[in-house]
């Protein structure tokens, strides 16, 4: 599979309900025991990140997460993201990288909210 499908299957893991459904594509787009970080916290293995995007699906039913196109090099991958709450309050966006498994699918993933602080 591409990176391309890996972050499709892994954005399509965020936008379902279905928590079977949630971790078939999970289990397409990451390595069993992948490492999942972000500022809410540390996740270890695609079962925990599936219970945890449920949690955050039945809170805020009405959210689509997007991802946009990836940039590879050497095994490490970044893609920009966007939460649209679909309530009328303001999108969130940010930026996950992550190390690829020699398969393809992602084996560690940090996601950062909001855009990078400027150079000075």
């Amino acid at each position: 599979m591409t990176v391309a499908g890996v972050v499709q299957a892994f954005a399509r893991a965020w936008n379902t309900d279905d928590d079977s459904g949630r971790l078939r594509l999970l289990a397409t787009a990451c390595v069993p025991n992948a490492v999942f970080v972000a500022p809410q916290g540390t996740l270890t293995g695609t079962d925990a990140l599936c219970a945890s995007i449920g949690d955050f699906r039945r809170v805020c039913p009405a959210a689509e997460v997007a991802f946009g196109p990836p940039e590879v090099h050497d095994g490490v991958v970044r893609v920009a993201w966007v939460t649209r709450w679909n309530t009328g309050q303001p999108d969130l966006a940010g930026e996950d990288f992550g190390e690829l498994a020699a398969d393809g699918r992602i084996r560690l993933l940090a996601s950062f909210d909001g855009a990078p602080q400027p150079a000075s």
